[in-house]
């Protein structure tokens, strides 16, 4: 709960790194719920992470486009792993969770090993993208600090990001309705 003399009030993050110096703050969503941006777990993590200087990286199954585009924006990381995962002690669990007659869900995978593109990310992207996004993180830590506090509103956290922003010169429906006309060339 103490990195370099400073405390997260929120409790520990899942998991810190410090590549080439830099801190990142790992917090892990193993959940079959899509997180928005006005979730706890999204506004716990930016506190944590705020309360440290560090990197925040989510690591989850999937995520909407707005909470990947505002998280972006304010300098995060972002890893969708597509799958939930369990543990090789959870097989029969999971098997019953991929079950036809039961819930059906085909994204459901067992392992107690990360896989190629988790490794990838951890070992050869993460370093380099932890350096590249630092500025943007300092740059926007003091409109965090009142969003993850709750002392702006969700409304208000977008409009600073998108003003202070660069890049972001639409709403969030049509950059999404774009990067899918993108996607199917």
């Amino acid at each position: 709960m103490d990195i370099n003399g400073k405390r997260m009030e929120k409790g520990p993050l899942d998991f810190f790194v410090f590549p080439g110096g830099e801190y990142a703050g790992i917090e892990v969503k193993n959940y079959r719920t899509w997180l928005y941006p006005r979730s706890k777990e999204v506004r716990e993590m930016l506190w944590k992470c705020g309360d440290v200087g560090a990197v925040p990286v989510l690591i989850t199954r999937r995520l909407p486009f707005v909470t990947i585009r505002l998280l972006q924006l304010g300098g995060c990381l972002i890893h969708e792993n597509y799958n939930q995962l369990y543990p090789e002690a959870d097989a029969e669990l999971a098997e019953k969770v991929r079950e036809k007659n039961l819930l059906r869900y085909h994204d459901v995978q067992v392992g107690n090993e990360p896989d190629a593109r988790m490794l990838r990310f951890f070992e050869k992207l993460l370093p380099t993208l932890v350096n590249e996004v630092k500025p943007t993180f300092q740059k926007f830590r003091e409109v965090r600090r009142p969003y993850r506090k709750g002392e702006i509103g969700y409304q208000e956290w977008i409009n600073t990001l998108r003003k202070e922003g660069r890049g972001w010169t639409k709403t969030v429906r049509e950059e999404a309705t774009e990067e899918a006309k993108a996607t199917e060339k």
